[in-house]
């Protein structure tokens, strides 16, 4: 479930409109933005604009004909990606398609309780998760959360942790 402060139903529309600026054949200026769906064996998917894009171009075009219509359905989960999807993109290109299990613990914490025993809090609505000392699978379902409760995720390479930070209703707070 999606939830935001700008709207109770429906995602960001001015996050969704920045992912959505795909231009076919050139990677995102927001690939770097990870994004996590449940998939539907119930597997988290982490992955970025980029394979969602192919997945909508390969399966959903002629559904949706427009993106930004697919992504909006997907965001506030009335579609689910089909694993069989994955696996065939994953075969046939490089994408950023992690799969984990969903650790249910950690999917029956508020976002609250997940902050004060796995985050640290770097500035207001914005955190760090260091990895080191945490399951895969915990870590998974954490950013996942995260990300279903209008976090933006992204991964330092230098540090190797993840950033964590609260999206915000204004066009500013994307870029």
């Amino acid at each position: 479930m999606f939830s935001l402060s700008c709207t109770e139903k429906n995602k960001n529309q001015n996050f969704i409109n920045k992912l959505s600026s795909v231009q076919n054949g050139s990677p995102s200026l927001y690939f770097n933005y990870y994004l996590y769906f449940k998939m539907d064996n119930n597997e988290i998917l982490e992955t970025n604009i980029d394979l969602i894009y192919e997945i909508y171009k390969n399966y959903y075009s002629k559904k949706y004909t427009d993106f930004t219509i697919y992504l909006e359905e997907l965001l506030n989960e009335k579609v689910t990606i089909k694993s069989e999807y994955i696996n065939t993109l994953k075969k046939n290109n490089v994408f950023l398609a992690n799969l984990s299990t969903i650790d249910d613990t950690i999917e029956k914490m508020s976002t609250e309780n997940i902050e004060k025993k796995y985050l640290n809090l770097e500035q207001k609505d914005a955190f760090v998760l260091q990895t080191g000392k945490i399951e895969a699978t915990k870590v998974k379902t954490i950013l996942y959360k995260m990300f279903t409760n209008d976090y933006i995720i992204t991964f330092s390479d230098y540090g190797g942790y993840y950033n964590i930070k609260r999206q915000l209703c204004d066009e500013q707070s994307y870029q």
